[in-house]
């Protein structure tokens, strides 16, 4: 595999967390919109605690999708520096052969 197929495998899956992270946020956001009030539930669910455990659960169910967004989110950004880090050195790496070093020894 060449350096180039491997800083774009790099970025190709930094694009495939970010992209999850993207819909992890969606999942939170539509989570955190679900409401079960008495009017929707029954006297009996707000007796019974039901709509309060709900809430509960709710909660923390966003809670999780956020905390997996932003771990995601780490992932695609620390792809994308390896990548850039490895760029930067080969960019390095060049300018210090090239001045060093030419193909026809002139």
């Amino acid at each position: 595999m060449s350096y180039q197929v491997e800083r774009e495998s790099l970025l190709d899956a930094a694009k495939s967390w970010g992209s999850a992270e993207t819909d992890m946020t969606t999942a939170q956001r539509n989570a955190n919109a679900i409401n079960v009030t008495q009017n929707a539930a029954s006297v009996v669910a707000e007796l019974t605690g039901f709509i309060t455990t709900y809430d509960q659960v709710r909660d923390r169910v966003a809670t999780l999708l956020g905390e997996g967004a932003t771990a995601m989110r780490l992932i695609d950004d620390t792809l994308k520096g390896i990548e850039r880090q490895y760029r930067n050195d080969d960019d390095a790496a060049l300018a210090r052969l090239g001045a060093t070093w030419s193909p026809t020894n002139t």
